[in-house]
């Protein structure tokens, strides 16, 4: 029996790859992230844009003077029913506010009734009494309890009394402050009042005001002294100066005395030195 062996074709073995595609060249990466690049961008864009901002807000605006306007004149230019409106709402609102300030000035006057008074001057010496309790006195119990009564109504009382001390203190102020206008006026003055407030606490505007007027007081009269002085030297050296006798290498007058009499020769020279 003949077996009949068919030769298969060989497979045909896988190409090799060729020269060309081995040495093909990669794609260069690029050495920055394009992302990077771009926010890098913007950071930059936005660091200018806040420094220009900056830049900006940091200009003195100029606000636009707003011209003034009469309330007369408004009312002028209105229609009759309105200007007696406007009169009406015009008189309302002095009324209010006169009442608001004879109000605040009625609250001053009990605020001052209250904290200038002897019963404040007593609560506040009980409430910082060294008052203890003493087992053996009944009445050291009445004397603590008064004095923690008279602390808490102390510290409940404290921030009207400071409201008050600052009121008075501005008031007093502004009192000094018309009566002394220089203070306004002469910067020179005020400086040196601020420096000697500043030195010294415990002294008042009044003291400070009153020391620095007589430092200059005596300052001023100090330098008229001084140029008294030299006005009285230099009128002496001038008035030495006019009646001083002539020196002696002053020449006297050549006169010609040829045939001239003794009276004519007097006249020549008088006539001569004058």
């Amino acid at each position: 029996m003949t077996e009949a062996v068919e030769t298969a074709a060989p497979e045909q073995a896988p190409q090799a790859p060729t020269e060309a595609a081995e040495t093909q060249p990669e794609a260069a990466e690029p050495t920055t992230n394009w992302r990077d690049q771009i926010d890098s961008l913007l950071e930059q864009k936005q660091a200018e844009r806040d420094a220009a901002e900056a830049e900006v807000q940091a200009q003195p605006v100029e606000e636009a003077e707003q011209p003034k306007v009469s309330w007369d004149e408004v009312i002028s230019r209105q229609e009759p029913d309105v200007q007696q409106l406007m009169k009406q709402l015009r008189a309302e609102s002095t009324r209010r506010f006169q009442d608001a300030a004879d109000m605040k000035r009625k609250a001053e006057a009990e605020r001052s009734a209250m904290f200038d008074s002897p019963l404040f001057k007593q609560l506040q010496d009980v409430a910082s009494s060294d008052a203890e309790i003493d087992p053996f006195n009944p009445k050291s119990f009445e004397s603590y309890i008064e004095k923690k009564v008279a602390e808490r109504l102390a510290s409940v009382l404290k921030p009207a009394q400071q409201a008050h001390q600052q009121t008075m203190a501005q008031q007093s102020y502004n009192t000094f402050m018309q009566s002394n206008p220089e203070l306004q006026s002469n910067p020179e003055l005020r400086r040196d009042v601020a420096t000697l407030l500043r030195s010294n606490e415990s002294m008042s505007l009044e003291n400070a005001y009153h020391v620095v007027k007589g430092q200059r007081a005596v300052q001023a009269e100090r330098e008229t002294q001084a140029r008294r002085k030299r006005e009285r030297r230099a009128a002496k050296a001038a008035a030495l100066t006019v009646t001083a006798a002539p020196t002696r290498g002053t020449s006297a007058p050549v006169v010609n005395v040829d045939g001239k009499d003794a009276h004519e020769i007097y006249k020549l020279l008088q006539n001569a030195r004058a």
